[in-house]
Protein backbone atom coordinates (compact mmCIF):
# COMPACT_ATOMS: atom_id res chain seq x y z
CA UNK A 1 0.00 0.00 0.00
CA UNK A 2 1.54 3.73 -0.79
CA UNK A 3 1.99 5.74 1.91
CA UNK A 4 0.33 9.01 1.86
CA UNK A 5 -0.18 11.67 4.74
CA UNK A 6 -3.48 11.60 5.37
CA UNK A 7 -5.56 15.11 6.37
CA UNK A 8 -8.17 11.62 7.78
CA UNK A 9 -8.60 10.61 11.05
CA UNK A 10 -6.12 7.40 10.77
CA UNK A 11 -7.33 5.39 13.69
CA UNK A 12 -4.29 4.24 15.44
CA UNK A 13 -4.29 0.56 15.66
CA UNK A 14 -4.50 -0.38 19.53
CA UNK A 15 -2.67 -3.16 20.45
CA UNK A 16 -4.21 -6.27 22.46
CA UNK A 17 -2.81 -5.87 25.74
CA UNK A 18 -2.35 -8.80 27.59
CA UNK A 19 -0.57 -9.16 31.39
CA UNK A 20 1.89 -12.12 31.47
CA UNK A 21 0.76 -13.44 35.75
CA UNK A 22 3.59 -14.87 37.35
CA UNK A 23 3.98 -15.69 40.98
CA UNK A 24 4.85 -13.61 43.57
CA UNK A 25 8.35 -13.95 45.03
CA UNK A 26 9.77 -10.92 45.74
CA UNK A 27 12.59 -10.03 49.13
CA UNK A 28 11.71 -6.51 50.63
CA UNK A 29 14.74 -4.79 51.71
CA UNK A 30 12.66 -1.64 53.69
CA UNK A 31 9.51 -0.79 55.09
CA UNK A 32 6.17 0.54 52.86
CA UNK A 33 4.88 4.02 52.54
CA UNK A 34 2.93 4.54 54.69
CA UNK A 35 -0.56 4.09 53.94
CA UNK A 36 0.28 2.03 51.05
CA UNK A 37 0.01 3.27 47.10
CA UNK A 38 -2.30 1.74 44.24
CA UNK A 39 -0.92 0.68 40.90
CA UNK A 40 -2.94 1.64 38.17
CA UNK A 41 -6.54 1.24 39.34
CA UNK A 42 -5.43 -2.01 41.84
CA UNK A 43 -4.15 -1.60 45.27
CA UNK A 44 -0.46 -2.69 45.89
CA UNK A 45 -0.29 -5.08 48.67
CA UNK A 46 3.28 -5.27 49.54
CA UNK A 47 4.89 -9.23 50.09
CA UNK A 48 4.95 -10.42 53.62
CA UNK A 49 8.66 -10.35 55.06
CA UNK A 50 10.36 -12.38 57.95
CA UNK A 51 9.13 -11.06 60.83
CA UNK A 52 6.56 -8.64 59.48
CA UNK A 53 3.38 -8.43 60.90
CA UNK A 54 0.40 -10.44 59.24
CA UNK A 55 -1.51 -8.29 56.33
CA UNK A 56 -4.24 -6.45 57.55
CA UNK A 57 -5.98 -7.81 54.16
CA UNK A 58 -6.93 -11.13 54.85
CA UNK A 59 -5.50 -12.51 52.06
CA UNK A 60 -3.63 -15.79 51.24
CA UNK A 61 -0.03 -14.57 50.29
CA UNK A 62 -0.20 -17.87 48.04
CA UNK A 63 -3.37 -17.02 46.26
CA UNK A 64 -1.35 -13.69 45.32
CA UNK A 65 -0.81 -13.65 41.56
CA UNK A 66 1.78 -10.66 40.49
CA UNK A 67 1.59 -8.64 37.35
CA UNK A 68 4.28 -5.85 37.35
CA UNK A 69 5.91 -4.95 40.30
CA UNK A 70 7.04 -1.47 40.76
CA UNK A 71 9.78 -0.63 42.64
CA UNK A 72 8.60 2.58 45.34
CA UNK A 73 11.23 3.11 48.74
CA UNK A 74 13.33 0.13 48.20
CA UNK A 75 9.81 -2.24 48.42
CA UNK A 76 8.54 -4.59 45.52
CA UNK A 77 5.07 -3.84 45.44
CA UNK A 78 2.73 -5.81 43.55
CA UNK A 79 -0.44 -4.98 41.42
CA UNK A 80 -2.16 -7.81 43.17
CA UNK A 81 -5.20 -9.99 42.50
CA UNK A 82 -6.94 -12.55 43.92
CA UNK A 83 -7.10 -16.28 42.75
CA UNK A 84 -10.57 -16.75 44.66
CA UNK A 85 -11.49 -20.27 43.96
CA UNK A 86 -14.87 -20.26 44.24
CA UNK A 87 -15.36 -17.22 41.34
CA UNK A 88 -14.21 -18.33 37.82
CA UNK A 89 -14.81 -15.53 35.22
CA UNK A 90 -16.70 -16.27 32.44
CA UNK A 91 -18.45 -14.20 29.35
CA UNK A 92 -21.51 -11.54 29.30
CA UNK A 93 -23.69 -13.77 28.11
CA UNK A 94 -26.53 -16.11 29.20
CA UNK A 95 -26.41 -17.21 32.59
CA UNK A 96 -22.69 -16.50 33.03
CA UNK A 97 -20.84 -14.93 35.96
CA UNK A 98 -19.19 -12.28 33.97
CA UNK A 99 -15.38 -10.86 34.34
CA UNK A 100 -15.46 -10.15 38.41
CA UNK A 101 -17.81 -11.13 41.37
CA UNK A 102 -19.53 -7.92 41.17
CA UNK A 103 -20.08 -7.85 37.45
CA UNK A 104 -22.11 -10.02 36.68
CA UNK A 105 -23.34 -11.19 32.88
CA UNK A 106 -26.72 -9.22 33.75
CA UNK A 107 -24.42 -5.91 34.61
CA UNK A 108 -25.49 -2.90 32.24
CA UNK A 109 -21.83 -2.55 31.79
CA UNK A 110 -20.76 -6.25 31.74
CA UNK A 111 -19.55 -5.81 28.09
CA UNK A 112 -17.39 -2.93 28.27
CA UNK A 113 -16.01 -4.04 31.91
CA UNK A 114 -15.14 -7.51 29.96
CA UNK A 115 -13.05 -5.89 27.47
CA UNK A 116 -11.07 -3.70 29.85
CA UNK A 117 -10.15 -6.79 31.81
CA UNK A 118 -9.51 -8.65 28.33
CA UNK A 119 -7.06 -5.98 26.95
CA UNK A 120 -5.08 -6.17 30.04
CA UNK A 121 -6.48 -2.31 30.87
CA UNK A 122 -7.56 -3.20 34.13
CA UNK A 123 -7.50 -6.22 36.35
CA UNK A 124 -9.80 -4.88 39.43
CA UNK A 125 -8.79 -4.82 42.83
CA UNK A 126 -6.98 -6.80 44.90
CA UNK A 127 -10.16 -8.99 46.38
CA UNK A 128 -10.74 -9.52 43.10
CA UNK A 129 -13.65 -6.59 42.37
CA UNK A 130 -14.06 -4.15 40.07
CA UNK A 131 -16.09 -2.23 42.27
CA UNK A 132 -17.92 -0.23 39.00
CA UNK A 133 -19.45 2.62 41.04
CA UNK A 134 -16.17 3.66 42.56
CA UNK A 135 -15.28 6.94 41.25
CA UNK A 136 -12.23 6.68 39.07
CA UNK A 137 -8.87 8.39 39.62
CA UNK A 138 -6.80 10.65 37.43
CA UNK A 139 -3.60 8.46 38.26
CA UNK A 140 -6.07 5.31 36.83
CA UNK A 141 -7.25 7.14 33.98
CA UNK A 142 -3.26 8.15 32.78
CA UNK A 143 -2.74 4.21 33.21
CA UNK A 144 -6.17 3.18 31.78
CA UNK A 145 -5.46 5.48 28.49
CA UNK A 146 -1.44 4.76 28.32
CA UNK A 147 -2.54 0.67 28.30
CA UNK A 148 -4.91 1.08 25.50
CA UNK A 149 -2.31 3.00 23.32
CA UNK A 150 0.12 -0.43 23.83
CA UNK A 151 2.31 1.31 26.83
CA UNK A 152 4.27 3.59 24.92
CA UNK A 153 7.75 4.59 25.89
CA UNK A 154 7.96 8.32 27.46
CA UNK A 155 11.02 10.28 26.62
CA UNK A 156 11.90 11.98 29.51
CA UNK A 157 14.72 14.67 28.95
CA UNK A 158 15.75 15.20 32.88
CA UNK A 159 14.39 12.05 35.12
CA UNK A 160 14.87 14.99 38.08
CA UNK A 161 12.59 17.47 36.51
CA UNK A 162 9.14 15.82 35.87
CA UNK A 163 6.49 17.60 34.61
CA UNK A 164 4.39 17.59 37.69
CA UNK A 165 5.30 18.61 41.33
CA UNK A 166 3.53 16.19 42.34
CA UNK A 167 4.76 13.07 40.67
CA UNK A 168 7.91 12.47 40.91
CA UNK A 169 10.09 9.88 38.91
CA UNK A 170 9.41 7.59 41.99
CA UNK A 171 5.54 7.46 42.08
CA UNK A 172 4.33 4.68 40.92
CA UNK A 173 1.94 6.25 37.93
CA UNK A 174 5.14 7.96 36.91
CA UNK A 175 5.43 6.96 33.30
CA UNK A 176 1.87 6.97 32.60
CA UNK A 177 1.16 10.51 33.99
CA UNK A 178 4.27 11.96 32.04
CA UNK A 179 3.48 10.01 28.80
CA UNK A 180 0.06 12.20 29.05
CA UNK A 181 2.28 15.24 29.20
CA UNK A 182 4.19 14.35 27.04
CA UNK A 183 1.58 13.26 24.68
CA UNK A 184 -0.29 16.61 24.93
CA UNK A 185 -3.16 14.94 26.87
CA UNK A 186 -3.19 16.36 30.25
CA UNK A 187 -1.45 19.92 31.01
CA UNK A 188 -1.91 20.04 34.98
CA UNK A 189 -2.96 22.62 37.38
CA UNK A 190 -1.17 25.69 38.11
CA UNK A 191 -0.22 26.28 41.67
CA UNK A 192 0.43 29.80 43.49
CA UNK A 193 3.40 28.92 44.30
CA UNK A 194 4.10 28.62 40.73
CA UNK A 195 4.04 24.92 39.95
CA UNK A 196 2.21 22.72 38.31
CA UNK A 197 0.47 19.93 39.86
CA UNK A 198 -1.38 16.65 37.89
CA UNK A 199 -3.55 15.95 41.44
CA UNK A 200 -3.55 11.67 40.72
CA UNK A 201 -5.25 11.38 43.87
CA UNK A 202 -8.67 13.05 42.63
CA UNK A 203 -11.25 11.66 40.70
CA UNK A 204 -11.19 12.62 37.14
CA UNK A 205 -14.32 14.76 36.39
CA UNK A 206 -15.92 13.95 32.78
CA UNK A 207 -15.21 17.52 31.89
CA UNK A 208 -11.66 16.35 32.15
CA UNK A 209 -12.02 13.00 30.62
CA UNK A 210 -13.67 14.01 27.84
CA UNK A 211 -10.51 16.29 27.66
CA UNK A 212 -7.95 13.36 27.05
CA UNK A 213 -10.01 11.14 24.61
CA UNK A 214 -10.73 14.41 22.72
CA UNK A 215 -6.88 15.18 22.57
CA UNK A 216 -6.11 11.82 21.92
CA UNK A 217 -8.21 12.06 18.66
CA UNK A 218 -5.95 15.11 17.41
CA UNK A 219 -8.98 17.54 18.80
CA UNK A 220 -11.48 17.46 15.94
CA UNK A 221 -13.31 20.09 15.33
CA UNK A 222 -17.54 19.12 16.17
CA UNK A 223 -19.59 18.91 13.07
CA UNK A 224 -22.14 21.62 14.71
CA UNK A 225 -21.77 24.37 17.16
CA UNK A 226 -25.29 23.32 18.02
CA UNK A 227 -24.94 22.19 22.02
CA UNK A 228 -25.72 18.76 22.26
CA UNK A 229 -26.02 18.83 25.63
CA UNK A 230 -28.61 21.29 27.97
CA UNK A 231 -25.36 22.43 30.47
CA UNK A 232 -22.74 22.68 28.75
CA UNK A 233 -23.22 25.86 25.96
CA UNK A 234 -20.73 26.73 23.31
CA UNK A 235 -19.13 29.19 25.58
CA UNK A 236 -18.22 26.31 28.12
CA UNK A 237 -14.26 25.91 28.64
CA UNK A 238 -14.57 22.21 27.45
CA UNK A 239 -17.42 22.72 24.80
CA UNK A 240 -15.27 21.21 21.79
CA UNK A 241 -14.07 17.72 23.88
CA UNK A 242 -17.85 17.20 25.20
CA UNK A 243 -19.88 18.34 22.13
CA UNK A 244 -17.43 15.84 20.16
CA UNK A 245 -18.13 13.16 22.71
CA UNK A 246 -21.96 13.46 21.87
CA UNK A 247 -21.57 13.69 18.34
CA UNK A 248 -19.14 10.74 18.07
CA UNK A 249 -21.60 8.57 20.16
CA UNK A 250 -19.14 8.17 23.19
CA UNK A 251 -21.90 10.09 25.18
CA UNK A 252 -25.43 10.34 25.47
CA UNK A 253 -25.42 11.86 28.82
CA UNK A 254 -28.65 12.02 31.55
CA UNK A 255 -31.60 12.33 29.63
CA UNK A 256 -34.69 14.80 30.52
CA UNK A 257 -37.67 14.48 28.61
CA UNK A 258 -38.48 16.41 26.56
CA UNK A 259 -35.51 18.60 27.08
CA UNK A 260 -31.99 18.59 25.82
CA UNK A 261 -29.99 15.76 28.39
CA UNK A 262 -27.46 17.44 31.01
CA UNK A 263 -23.71 16.44 30.40
CA UNK A 264 -22.63 17.05 33.90
CA UNK A 265 -19.33 17.89 33.16
CA UNK A 266 -17.90 18.24 36.92
CA UNK A 267 -18.93 14.86 38.08
CA UNK A 268 -16.44 12.15 39.07
CA UNK A 269 -16.20 9.86 36.53
CA UNK A 270 -17.35 6.02 37.63
CA UNK A 271 -15.25 2.96 36.74
CA UNK A 272 -18.19 1.40 34.80
CA UNK A 273 -18.55 4.66 33.23
CA UNK A 274 -15.17 4.82 32.41
CA UNK A 275 -14.95 1.66 31.28
CA UNK A 276 -18.02 2.26 28.67
CA UNK A 277 -16.20 5.20 27.15
CA UNK A 278 -13.16 3.27 26.45
CA UNK A 279 -14.80 0.54 24.97
CA UNK A 280 -16.41 3.02 22.99
CA UNK A 281 -13.69 5.00 21.53
CA UNK A 282 -11.68 1.46 20.89
CA UNK A 283 -15.11 0.76 19.01
CA UNK A 284 -14.77 4.40 16.79
CA UNK A 285 -12.10 1.85 14.72
CA UNK A 286 -8.73 1.30 13.97
CA UNK A 287 -9.64 2.16 10.24
CA UNK A 288 -7.38 1.15 7.67
CA UNK A 289 -7.65 4.89 4.99
CA UNK A 290 -6.07 3.69 1.81
CA UNK A 291 -5.92 7.19 -0.04
CA UNK A 292 -4.10 5.69 -3.01
CA UNK A 293 -6.94 3.53 -3.49
CA UNK A 294 -9.32 6.27 -2.85
CA UNK A 295 -7.24 8.73 -5.58
CA UNK A 296 -7.47 5.87 -8.25
CA UNK A 297 -11.23 5.96 -8.06
CA UNK A 298 -11.15 10.00 -8.32
CA UNK A 299 -8.88 9.81 -11.40
CA UNK A 300 -11.29 7.47 -12.98
CA UNK A 301 -14.61 9.50 -12.53
CA UNK A 302 -12.56 13.26 -13.33
CA UNK A 303 -11.58 10.77 -16.66
CA UNK A 304 -15.67 10.15 -17.46
CA UNK A 305 -15.96 13.97 -16.55
CA UNK A 306 -13.48 14.72 -19.69
CA UNK A 307 -11.05 16.40 -17.35
CA UNK A 308 -7.47 16.59 -18.11
CA UNK A 309 -5.44 15.48 -15.32
CA UNK A 310 -3.28 18.05 -13.72
CA UNK A 311 -0.53 16.03 -12.98
CA UNK A 312 -0.45 13.90 -9.67
CA UNK A 313 -2.44 13.81 -6.56
CA UNK A 314 -0.49 15.65 -3.88
CA UNK A 315 -2.75 14.92 -0.34
CA UNK A 316 -2.74 18.09 1.75
CA UNK A 317 -1.09 19.94 -1.12
CA UNK A 318 -0.75 23.29 -1.83
CA UNK A 319 -3.96 25.72 -1.28
CA UNK A 320 -5.89 26.46 -4.52
CA UNK A 321 -8.56 29.18 -5.56
CA UNK A 322 -11.48 26.57 -4.14
CA UNK A 323 -10.13 26.50 -0.67
CA UNK A 324 -12.10 29.26 0.54
CA UNK A 325 -15.76 27.56 -0.52
CA UNK A 326 -14.47 24.37 0.52
CA UNK A 327 -14.86 22.44 3.99
CA UNK A 328 -11.85 20.58 5.34
CA UNK A 329 -11.61 16.90 5.16
CA UNK A 330 -12.62 16.45 8.72
CA UNK A 331 -16.01 18.13 8.37
CA UNK A 332 -17.06 16.36 5.18
CA UNK A 333 -15.60 12.99 6.82
CA UNK A 334 -17.96 14.26 9.64
CA UNK A 335 -20.97 15.28 8.05
CA UNK A 336 -21.44 12.75 5.77
CA UNK A 337 -20.75 10.28 9.25
CA UNK A 338 -17.57 8.39 7.92
CA UNK A 339 -14.28 7.22 9.16
CA UNK A 340 -12.14 8.72 6.55
CA UNK A 341 -11.14 11.45 4.87
CA UNK A 342 -8.82 13.13 2.55
CA UNK A 343 -8.22 16.58 0.83
CA UNK A 344 -5.82 16.11 -2.31
CA UNK A 345 -4.98 19.04 -5.11
CA UNK A 346 -3.07 18.86 -8.59
CA UNK A 347 -2.05 22.20 -9.75
CA UNK A 348 -0.53 22.10 -13.45
CA UNK A 349 -0.85 23.80 -17.33
CA UNK A 350 -4.30 22.51 -17.78
CA UNK A 351 -5.48 23.96 -14.59
CA UNK A 352 -5.96 23.76 -10.42
CA UNK A 353 -7.71 20.71 -9.20
CA UNK A 354 -9.23 20.04 -6.01
CA UNK A 355 -11.17 17.24 -4.44
CA UNK A 356 -12.61 16.10 -0.73
CA UNK A 357 -13.28 12.50 -0.47
CA UNK A 358 -14.75 11.23 2.37
CA UNK A 359 -15.20 7.11 3.16
CA UNK A 360 -15.67 3.86 5.15
CA UNK A 361 -14.50 0.45 3.63
CA UNK A 362 -16.24 0.40 0.41
CA UNK A 363 -18.23 3.45 0.47
CA UNK A 364 -16.75 6.61 -1.02
CA UNK A 365 -18.61 10.52 -1.64
CA UNK A 366 -15.97 13.05 -3.00
CA UNK A 367 -16.55 16.51 -4.65
CA UNK A 368 -13.78 17.64 -7.87
CA UNK A 369 -13.79 21.14 -8.50
CA UNK A 370 -11.79 22.12 -11.25
CA UNK A 371 -10.76 25.14 -12.92
CA UNK A 372 -11.32 24.51 -16.56
CA UNK A 373 -14.36 23.13 -18.15
CA UNK A 374 -14.85 19.53 -19.60
CA UNK A 375 -13.36 18.42 -23.69
CA UNK A 376 -16.81 18.33 -24.64
CA UNK A 377 -19.87 20.61 -22.41
CA UNK A 378 -22.37 18.16 -19.68
CA UNK A 379 -25.67 17.40 -20.91
CA UNK A 380 -28.26 19.02 -18.35
CA UNK A 381 -29.94 16.48 -17.10
CA UNK A 382 -30.44 16.78 -13.61
CA UNK A 383 -30.71 20.51 -11.91
CA UNK A 384 -28.42 19.46 -8.47
CA UNK A 385 -28.80 22.33 -5.47
CA UNK A 386 -24.95 22.76 -4.42
CA UNK A 387 -25.46 25.77 -1.55
CA UNK A 388 -22.91 27.75 -3.81
CA UNK A 389 -25.14 27.42 -6.77
CA UNK A 390 -28.28 25.71 -8.64
CA UNK A 391 -26.10 23.95 -11.24
CA UNK A 392 -27.98 21.33 -13.89
CA UNK A 393 -25.35 19.02 -14.83
CA UNK A 394 -24.91 15.54 -16.40
CA UNK A 395 -25.17 12.01 -14.94
CA UNK A 396 -21.62 10.49 -15.60
CA UNK A 397 -22.54 6.96 -14.01
CA UNK A 398 -25.80 5.19 -13.19
CA UNK A 399 -27.02 2.37 -11.22
CA UNK A 400 -29.83 2.39 -8.96
CA UNK A 401 -29.59 2.63 -5.10
CA UNK A 402 -28.97 -1.28 -4.77
CA UNK A 403 -26.73 -1.79 -7.44
CA UNK A 404 -22.98 -1.11 -5.80
CA UNK A 405 -21.75 0.96 -9.00
CA UNK A 406 -19.89 4.16 -8.34
CA UNK A 407 -22.35 7.18 -9.50
CA UNK A 408 -21.55 10.64 -10.41
CA UNK A 409 -22.67 13.83 -11.45
CA UNK A 410 -21.10 16.70 -13.24
CA UNK A 411 -21.54 20.49 -14.31
CA UNK A 412 -20.33 23.73 -15.70
CA UNK A 413 -20.85 26.17 -13.01
CA UNK A 414 -21.48 30.09 -14.12
CA UNK A 415 -18.27 30.94 -13.34
CA UNK A 416 -16.76 28.72 -15.96
CA UNK A 417 -15.66 26.25 -13.39
CA UNK A 418 -15.81 22.87 -13.38
CA UNK A 419 -17.65 20.14 -10.23
CA UNK A 420 -17.80 16.70 -10.21
CA UNK A 421 -19.92 15.11 -7.46
CA UNK A 422 -19.29 11.30 -6.62
CA UNK A 423 -21.00 8.45 -4.64
CA UNK A 424 -20.50 5.09 -4.15
CA UNK A 425 -23.37 3.75 -2.35
CA UNK A 426 -24.29 6.33 -0.69
CA UNK A 427 -26.41 10.01 -0.92
CA UNK A 428 -25.54 11.64 -4.12
CA UNK A 429 -27.85 15.02 -2.47
CA UNK A 430 -25.95 14.95 1.25
CA UNK A 431 -22.48 14.77 -0.57
CA UNK A 432 -23.33 17.53 -3.26
CA UNK A 433 -23.95 19.72 0.28
CA UNK A 434 -21.35 18.05 2.68
CA UNK A 435 -18.68 20.10 0.68
CA UNK A 436 -19.38 23.57 1.25
CA UNK A 437 -17.13 25.74 4.22
CA UNK A 438 -19.13 27.54 6.69
CA UNK A 439 -22.51 26.09 6.44
CA UNK A 440 -23.25 24.32 10.09
CA UNK A 441 -25.97 21.75 9.45
CA UNK A 442 -26.75 22.05 13.48
CA UNK A 443 -27.83 19.68 15.41
CA UNK A 444 -31.58 18.45 16.45
CA UNK A 445 -31.08 17.73 19.86
CA UNK A 446 -33.30 21.01 21.11
CA UNK A 447 -36.25 19.56 18.79
CA UNK A 448 -36.65 16.53 20.76
CA UNK A 449 -40.54 16.39 22.27
CA UNK A 450 -40.95 12.53 22.71
CA UNK A 451 -39.64 10.20 24.65
CA UNK A 452 -39.46 8.19 22.04
CA UNK A 453 -37.08 10.48 19.99
CA UNK A 454 -34.92 10.53 23.08
CA UNK A 455 -34.68 7.03 23.91
CA UNK A 456 -34.01 6.53 19.87
CA UNK A 457 -30.97 8.72 19.94
CA UNK A 458 -29.53 7.70 22.97
CA UNK A 459 -29.60 3.92 21.88
CA UNK A 460 -28.28 4.74 18.21
CA UNK A 461 -25.29 6.55 19.53
CA UNK A 462 -24.33 4.25 21.86
CA UNK A 463 -23.72 1.59 19.80
CA UNK A 464 -22.00 3.96 17.45
CA UNK A 465 -24.24 5.26 14.99
CA UNK A 466 -23.12 8.70 13.48
CA UNK A 467 -24.86 11.82 12.82
CA UNK A 468 -27.74 10.57 14.87
CA UNK A 469 -31.12 13.27 14.69
CA UNK A 470 -34.50 13.81 14.24
CA UNK A 471 -35.11 13.30 10.54
CA UNK A 472 -39.04 14.82 10.81
CA UNK A 473 -41.31 16.39 13.34
CA UNK A 474 -43.78 14.13 14.66
CA UNK A 475 -47.45 14.48 13.42
CA UNK A 476 -49.19 16.61 16.13
CA UNK A 477 -50.96 13.58 18.41
CA UNK A 478 -48.38 10.91 17.08
CA UNK A 479 -45.95 9.14 19.62
CA UNK A 480 -43.70 8.03 16.56
CA UNK A 481 -39.95 9.20 16.68
CA UNK A 482 -38.43 9.53 13.33
CA UNK A 483 -34.71 10.10 13.02
CA UNK A 484 -31.77 9.62 10.67
CA UNK A 485 -28.65 7.78 11.51
CA UNK A 486 -25.72 6.51 9.53
CA UNK A 487 -24.48 3.38 11.02
CA UNK A 488 -20.84 2.56 12.00
CA UNK A 489 -20.09 1.00 8.43
CA UNK A 490 -21.81 4.11 6.39
CA UNK A 491 -25.00 2.77 6.19
CA UNK A 492 -27.78 5.65 5.94
CA UNK A 493 -30.92 4.86 8.12
CA UNK A 494 -34.25 5.89 8.28
CA UNK A 495 -35.19 4.66 12.04
CA UNK A 496 -38.47 5.37 13.94
CA UNK A 497 -38.80 3.89 17.20
CA UNK A 498 -42.22 4.52 19.02
CA UNK A 499 -44.53 3.22 22.09
CA UNK A 500 -46.10 -0.51 21.41
CA UNK A 501 -48.89 -0.24 19.29
CA UNK A 502 -48.00 2.48 17.18
CA UNK A 503 -46.34 0.61 14.77
CA UNK A 504 -47.12 -2.85 13.50
CA UNK A 505 -43.89 -4.45 13.31
CA UNK A 506 -45.36 -7.27 10.56
CA UNK A 507 -46.37 -5.30 7.92
CA UNK A 508 -45.22 -5.90 4.53
CA UNK A 509 -43.93 -2.65 3.96
CA UNK A 510 -42.91 -3.07 0.50
CA UNK A 511 -45.65 -5.74 -0.82
CA UNK A 512 -42.57 -8.28 -1.46
CA UNK A 513 -43.36 -10.05 1.77
CA UNK A 514 -42.38 -10.68 5.31
CA UNK A 515 -40.16 -12.61 6.75
CA UNK A 516 -40.01 -13.71 10.62
CA UNK A 517 -36.23 -14.00 11.72
CA UNK A 518 -34.39 -14.93 15.39
CA UNK A 519 -31.99 -11.98 15.46
CA UNK A 520 -29.82 -11.66 19.00
CA UNK A 521 -32.27 -13.93 20.04
CA UNK A 522 -35.54 -11.79 19.73
CA UNK A 523 -37.85 -11.96 16.52
CA UNK A 524 -37.44 -9.54 14.12
CA UNK A 525 -39.39 -8.71 11.00
CA UNK A 526 -37.58 -8.23 7.73
CA UNK A 527 -39.34 -6.89 4.59
CA UNK A 528 -36.38 -6.81 1.24
CA UNK A 529 -36.51 -4.44 -1.18
CA UNK A 530 -36.83 -6.74 -3.86
CA UNK A 531 -34.52 -7.01 -7.14
CA UNK A 532 -31.90 -4.66 -8.01
CA UNK A 533 -33.69 -3.39 -10.95
CA UNK A 534 -37.18 -3.75 -9.65
CA UNK A 535 -39.56 -0.92 -8.81
CA UNK A 536 -38.58 -0.86 -5.65
CA UNK A 537 -35.06 -0.76 -5.78
CA UNK A 538 -34.75 2.42 -3.26
CA UNK A 539 -35.71 0.33 -0.57
CA UNK A 540 -33.07 -1.84 0.42
CA UNK A 541 -34.90 -3.17 3.18
CA UNK A 542 -37.21 -2.47 6.54
CA UNK A 543 -36.49 -4.19 9.78
CA UNK A 544 -38.68 -4.04 12.66
CA UNK A 545 -38.95 -5.70 15.92
CA UNK A 546 -40.40 -5.16 19.53
CA UNK A 547 -38.08 -4.71 22.75
CA UNK A 548 -39.54 -3.83 26.11
CA UNK A 549 -42.10 -0.64 25.50
CA UNK A 550 -40.76 0.36 22.26
CA UNK A 551 -41.11 -0.69 18.87
CA UNK A 552 -38.49 0.20 16.33
CA UNK A 553 -38.66 0.12 12.31
CA UNK A 554 -34.78 0.68 10.19
CA UNK A 555 -35.36 1.67 6.80
CA UNK A 556 -32.26 2.06 4.33
CA UNK A 557 -31.66 2.85 0.98
CA UNK A 558 -28.28 1.47 0.90
CA UNK A 559 -26.22 -1.32 1.25
CA UNK A 560 -27.53 -4.56 1.49
CA UNK A 561 -30.34 -6.09 4.07
CA UNK A 562 -27.80 -8.61 5.90
CA UNK A 563 -25.97 -5.20 6.60
CA UNK A 564 -28.82 -3.25 7.93
CA UNK A 565 -30.24 -6.35 9.94
CA UNK A 566 -26.62 -7.10 11.44
CA UNK A 567 -26.33 -3.50 12.70
CA UNK A 568 -30.28 -3.89 14.35
CA UNK A 569 -29.11 -6.85 16.32
CA UNK A 570 -26.39 -4.81 17.83
CA UNK A 571 -29.06 -2.28 18.80
CA UNK A 572 -31.23 -5.33 20.31
CA UNK A 573 -28.22 -6.29 22.39
CA UNK A 574 -27.69 -3.09 23.98
CA UNK A 575 -30.81 -2.98 24.71
CA UNK A 576 -30.45 -6.38 26.02
CA UNK A 577 -34.22 -7.17 25.25
CA UNK A 578 -33.62 -10.90 23.67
Amino acid sequence: MVQIPLVARVRRCRAVLRLVVVSLVVALVAGPPAGGVEVDDRPVIPTERPGAPPFDDPLDPASIEAVGAPVVDGWRWAAARVADAEFEPGPCSGDGPGPFPDVGATHPFCTEIEWLAEEGVSGGYADGTFRPTASTTRQAMAAFLWRVEGEPPVDVPDPGEPTFADVGADHPFFEPIEWMATSGLASGTAQPDGTVRYLPGAPVSRQAMAAFLWRGEGEPAPPTVQPHFADVPAAHPFFDAVQWMAMSGLSTGSPRPGARPDYRPVDPVSRQAMAAFLFRSNRLGSVECDAAATLGQIDATVSLARLTPAGTWQVDGPTTAFDGRTSSAEVFRDRLGFDCGLRATQVGAEGERHVVAAWTGTRLAAVVQASDAPTAPYAPQALFDLLVEVARGEHLEGGTYRNPERTSWAATLAGGESIVVMALDTAMGATAKAWVADVDPGSTDHLISLPSEQFGIDTLRAVGARNVGLAELPEIGSEIGTLAAVSPTGQLLEVRVAPLGWIDPTTDWLGTGTSAQQVAGLEVWVVDGGPDDGPLSFDVAHVSFECGPWVWHVITGYGTTQEVVDFVAVVIGSLACS
